[in-house]
């Protein structure tokens, strides 16, 4: 079997900052902000958008198995977690707020490989303030829509969980974009 393909996937992978010495990437290291900024630096905004197009399409899924799923202990944690949104005073917390919220949403959907798959867009937005904060400077649209997608899940309406999810998760790439665009 030759190796040279696989030559050329780590000889990318080098290229984008994936790797660092030793040819072992760890999904921090991959999922890292600062890798996540450079490679957008690198390949461009619409690099930013494709991955936000990931993360949209996994929103219907979580909206459906949380209103499907949720137990009223997780109702329970849902309203918390809406409430560290409501009360969160800058961007910066809204945007770790945020993240949390999806977390425990993501939770209620008893379904762990999901939680897996999602943890990338956590490490990726998340820890720090960066370019897609500003994303989180208007706090109106992202409780108008965390409040719907909340009543959904606690009404257990699958099909409305699924639509406000992605809807939220729309609009929230839509304000990522800009706020990329406008720092940059």
């Amino acid at each position: 079997m030759s190796t040279a393909p696989r030559y050329a996937r780590v000889w990318r992978d080098c290229n984008v900052g994936l790797i660092e010495g030793g040819y072992q990437l760890t999904e921090i290291q991959a999922t890292h902000p600062a890798v996540v900024e450079a490679l957008v630096r690198k390949l461009g905004p619409d690099f930013l958008v494709e991955l936000l197009e990931i993360r949209a399409a996994l929103g219907p899924l979580i909206g459906r198995l949380a209103a499907a799923r949720s137990t009223p202990e997780d109702a329970e944690a849902l309203c918390a977690a809406l409430e560290v949104v409501q009360q969160a005073d800058t961007a910066a917390a809204r945007q770790a707020a945020d993240l949390a919220y999806f977390r425990v949403l993501i939770h209620s959907t008893r379904n762990r490989a999901l939680g897996l798959l999602y943890r990338w867009v956590e490490h990726a937005f998340g820890g720090r303030e960066h370019a897609l904060t500003g994303a989180y400077d208007d706090a109106d649209p992202v409780l108008t829509d965390l409040r719907a997608i909340n009543g959904a899940v606690l009404a257990g309406d699958p099909a409305a969980a699924a639509a406000t999810v992605e809807a939220y998760l729309n609009a929230s790439a839509l304000r990522m974009v800009k706020s990329y665009r406008d720092r940059a």
